[in-house]
């Protein structure tokens, strides 16, 4: 390997060191950013092209974007050369910053009908992301990188991820360092909102409440209706919930972000209205809410929405005595283009309680516990249980079907995944 180096150019060798920065592959963008202010960066292309050549080097497209890998064996000699370079420290810090770019870049592009292909771009560069945010933490330059994750907050939302995030937000608050107010209240939200999805995770209101003004004293009204959002949702599954305060922070969210500031948001932010219906036995008003969303998800193209407001529109139907698996299916479908894990749980669940209504208890069980086995990938929970499946299943569990239904819910637990989704879409085309 060493020897494949030295026969390598000067421009091309220095260019291998620098890239031994990257944890995984990498854009021509990103390597630009590395090779900053050397004195052969123009020509970079060709220093590529040459270890592309050496086969050091190889280039594949991901979503019409060219991207560089390193085997193995030829990144741990890169690695360790750039390791033991003087310029190290520096090119870590141009490494990170221009992922911190990438993420003021891509947010624009995480609503609407852009969606699924930046959260494709950002899923390629995950692992440089990674290691970057963490050296700027490292060096104490946590607040660029608390932006840079609220900005992309769909894509670790979406491609299940929410738990890293919230890690990062409890070592910048654990770290003790002065933060301005809109770092601490973007820290705070969304630590908050991934414990309200984490099953045993504490939730502290006067965190949230603490968010929801230092947004406001920012002047972010964007901010301050998510910090409202969580905490409606907070109250809306306290035991006992309060409906009433959680629909008015949740129509304060609404005002706050309207279509025209952000459309995704605010039609997630209705969603979450429809939510407060149900609980409040409204089954038609939360089915005319999902309805609502449902069409201004797919007018503005919006797969995650829709996805969402499909699924609530089911539940809806259901606690109408309605069952239709189709809008589970197509919420199903939605998710599985997203990479969207732990939407796949809530359909499941749903196309679960569509089977327990028609009789067919052993696929009913299946799919249940094939919901539960997604839950455990993705370690977060639905809070909305005791709305949702819970009642479903204990009318199960108090009939002559329990055994039977037990029986199958263990056996989905041990499902494979491809299996359990092929048993999804065969209760859709059954239903």
């Amino acid at each position: 390997m060493k020897w494949s180096v030295d026969l390598l150019g000067a421009e091309a060798q220095s260019l291998f060191t620098r890239i031994g920065v990257f944890t995984g592959a990498f854009s021509l963008d990103a390597a630009e950013a590395v090779v900053s202010g050397a004195p052969w960066a123009p020509d970079l292309l060709e220093a590529v092209l040459e270890l592309v050549d050496g086969s050091l080097l190889r280039r594949h497209d991901h979503a019409g974007v060219p991207f560089y890998s390193m085997l193995v064996p030829v990144r741990e000699v890169a690695t360790d050369r750039f390791e033991h370079d003087t310029d190290v420290l520096a090119i870590r810090r141009a490494h990170a910053d221009h992922y911190v770019r990438l993420a003021v870049e891509i947010e624009p592009r995480l609503r609407g009908a852009t969606q699924l292909a930046a959260l494709d771009r950002l899923e390629a560069e995950r692992d440089n992301i990674r290691s970057g945010y963490r050296h700027l933490i490292a060096i104490g330059a946590a607040e660029v990188v608390v932006d840079a994750v609220w900005r992309v907050l769909l894509y670790w939302w979406i491609r299940n991820q929410l738990p890293e995030a919230k890690a990062w937000m409890g070592d910048v608050l654990a770290a003790g360092a002065r933060l301005t107010d809109r770092t601490r209240a973007i820290a705070l939200a969304i630590t908050g909102w991934v414990s309200l999805l984490q099953p045993g995770a504490g939730v502290d209101p006067a965190a949230i409440e603490e968010s929801a003004d230092l947004f406001h004293a920012a002047g972010d009204a964007f901010g301050e209706g998510c910090s409202l959002t969580v905490l409606s949702t907070m109250w809306t599954y306290h035991s006992p919930p309060d409906l009433d305060l959680a629909e008015s922070l949740q129509r304060r969210a609404i005002e706050l972000v309207p279509a025209d500031l952000d459309p995704t948001f605010n039609t997630f932010f209705r969603a979450s209205l429809g939510t407060i219906e149900l609980y409040r036995g409204h089954a038609d008003a939360a089915l005319a809410a999902a309805e609502q969303v449902v069409a201004d998800a797919v007018r503005i193209g919006d797969r995650f929405v829709e996805a969402v407001a499909l699924t609530n529109s089911g539940w809806s139907r259901l606690a109408l005595g309605d069952a239709r698996p189709d809008l589970f299916v197509r919420a199903l479908e939605l998710s599985l283009e997203l990479g969207f894990e732990d939407g796949t749980g809530y359909e499941l669940e749903g196309l679960a309680a569509c089977a327990a209504m028609s009789g067919d208890f052993e696929r009913s069980g299946m799919l249940l516990g094939a919901a539960e086995a997604s839950r455990t990938r993705t370690g977060m929970g639905d809070r909305r249980a005791s709305l949702t499946q819970a009642p479903f299943v204990r009318q199960v569990l108090a009939s002559e079907a329990a055994a039977r239904f037990e029986a199958a819910r263990d056996a989905g637990r041990a499902l494979p995944r491809s299996e359990a989704l092929a048993l999804a879409m065969e209760a859709g085309a059954d239903g």
